[in-house]
């Protein structure tokens, strides 16, 4: 990842992350999650939100409503439980 925001393996975040700009989950968060960029949940990242994104890029465990503008892609040993609503999946 050249930019943005890297939520490290060893982090929980809890509450309300927005960000203008691609996050990388590698770690915990719970809450919500809002960027006008791409959302990856790395393989042994772990998200229990509400996502909207451009782009959900799934490898790991979402749990929560997800809203794409581009589209969703699930990995083969992701974990997703919760709506989701993208023009792709």
């Amino acid at each position: 990842m050249s930019n943005g925001t890297l939520i490290g393996g060893s982090t929980t975040l809890s509450g309300n992350v927005t960000a203008d700009e691609d996050i990388q989950v590698e770690g915990r968060v719970e809450g919500t999650v809002a960027t006008s960029g791409d959302l990856t949940v790395a393989l042994e990242a772990v998200v229990m939100a509400d996502v909207t994104a451009r782009r959900v890029l799934v490898q790991g465990a979402l749990v929560g409503e997800v809203q794409a503008s581009e589209l969703v892609e699930i990995g083969g040993e992701a974990r997703v439980s919760g709506n989701i609503t993208a023009p792709r999946i």
